[in-house]
């Protein structure tokens, strides 16, 4: 019973710090985007919104 949990909790885990660095590399270029008027960087920074949704509904 253990070994299964162990193996789900290290997985979410991974998943979860894998979305923190997603989102802080998405907060870092938004503020970027914001900062230099840079409408394409804005752009791909709200594509990526999508991409975080979607980690979030497989964890």
């Amino acid at each position: 019973m253990r070994d299964p949990f162990r193996k789900e909790s290290v997985r979410l885990g991974l998943a979860l710090e894998e979305m923190c660095l997603f989102a802080a590399q998405a907060m870092r270029d938004t503020t970027t985007a914001l900062l230099t008027v840079d409408r394409a960087l804005a752009e791909r920074a709200i594509a990526g919104d999508v991409e975080l949704d979607m980690r979030r509904v497989r964890v």
